[in-house]
């Protein structure tokens, strides 16, 4: 019997049916916030559909409430996702939104102080995100590091008064030669065998995560949101040095721009 996904010959129709599905799931958090995010905008290369997690998962230790919505690429010339590809523009690349509703533990998440955002505050979004997904990745110590201070200037973003912060962090890729315990996770992002990316990098090898929000309080719905890009900056055992941000940076603003919201 076939053990990992690059055998299988259907990672895309995996990621578009599984994309499809969750799509049609309305989560507890989703009606507590009121609305859901639309990717109207899709780069070639990228899933069609987003995916989405309970954010309790990702943020508990801060004891944030709300959802991620995410996308990764789809499936390229072989059958596995190509942002587990070194070599592609796409590896470990990322398109999301965070939305942060208030609760009983936390109100006006990164805004706490007013109507100018907190980046370091803001972070933890991202940060308890990476730290889940490498865990579930089976790496034994996860980390995600800031690099300096955010850049923050006023931007907006579909009529929302907005903030774009940019930044950097230091961090592991979460490619990894087991399969998961899970199996629709194999069969669904398309983790490859390790004979396909062995000779260009290590397992969990460290990287910088260069990315950027595009931020707002949303009074209406009682949450922050979070719009969310990053590429990756990494050195390959083949001597090449890689930077995608640069050449991924304007299709991921591209998309981002593009979402808009759905009220339930």
């Amino acid at each position: 019997m076939p053990t990992h996904l690059h055998r299988t010959g259907c990672t895309h129709l995996n990621q578009l049916l599984l994309g499809w599905w969750v799509g049609r799931q309305i989560y507890d958090e989703e009606r507590i916030i009121g609305a859901v995010p639309r990717f109207t905008v899709t780069a070639p290369g990228w899933m069609r559909y987003p995916l989405k997690i309970d954010g309790q998962r990702l943020w508990k230790q801060w004891h944030l409430r709300g959802m991620n919505y995410f996308k990764i690429a789809r499936s390229g010339r072989h059958n596995w996702s190509e942002r587990f590809n070194p070599a592609s523009k796409l590896y470990q690349a990322w398109l999301g939104v965070y939305v942060v509703r208030d609760s009983e533990h936390v109100t006006r998440y990164g805004f706490e102080q007013g109507d100018e955002p907190d980046p370091e505050r803001l972070t933890l979004a991202a940060i308890g995100d990476q730290l889940y997904w490498l865990d579930k990745s089976s790496h034994l110590n996860p980390a995600m590091i800031p690099r300096g201070q955010l850049t923050v200037e006023r931007t907006d973003h579909q009529g929302h008064a907005a903030w774009f912060l940019t930044g950097s962090f230091d961090t592991f890729s979460d490619i990894h030669g087991t399969p998961t315990a899970y199996r629709l996770y194999d069969a669904s992002y398309g983790i490859p065998d390790e004979r396909t990316w062995r000779h260009l990098v290590e397992p969990f090898h460290p990287l910088v995560l260069h990315g950027f929000y595009i931020a707002w309080r949303w009074e209406e719905h009682h949450c922050t949101v979070c719009i969310y890009g990053a590429g990756v900056e990494f050195d390959r055992k083949d001597g090449v040095h890689v930077n995608t941000y640069p050449l991924i940076k304007d299709e991921l603003l591209r998309m981002a721009r593009g979402i808009t919201w759905r009220e339930l």
